[in-house]
This record gives structure tokens, sequence and C-alpha cells, in this order.
């Protein structure tokens, strides 16, 4: 079983569960930064951005 988010809680579940981790505070800064980018006319220039997850393997897998 793997679970998405890596949590806390994932940490402490019996079993510890695997995860997927994302960069959550950079999804944000991207997401506000390409919402800008659509929003205001010239502020830049809209691009797909690709972040990187990383697996983190416990006990359920």
């Amino acid at each position: 079983m793997v679970g998405f988010q890596d949590t806390f809680m994932t940490q402490h579940c019996e079993p510890p569960l695997t995860t997927v981790r994302q960069p959550t505070e950079r999804m944000g800064r991207e997401m506000a930064r390409l919402l800008v980018d659509v929003a205001i006319p010239g502020a830049g220039e809209s691009a797909s951005t690709v972040l990187d997850t990383r697996l983190v393997v416990r006990d359920s897998a």
C-alpha cells in the first residue's frame, strides 16, 4: 500500500506507510507565479513546470 503527501501520521501508522513526498511549499510558489503570469498581461510567460517528487519507502511496500 502506498499513500501520497508523506504526512507526519504516515510514519506512525502500523505498518509505517510508504508514501510519495511532494514539494508542497515550492508547488505553492510556482502556482502563484503561474497565476500572476496569466492574470497580469506582460508579467511573464507561463510554461509548464515539473517538480521532483520522492518515494519514501517504509514497511507497507
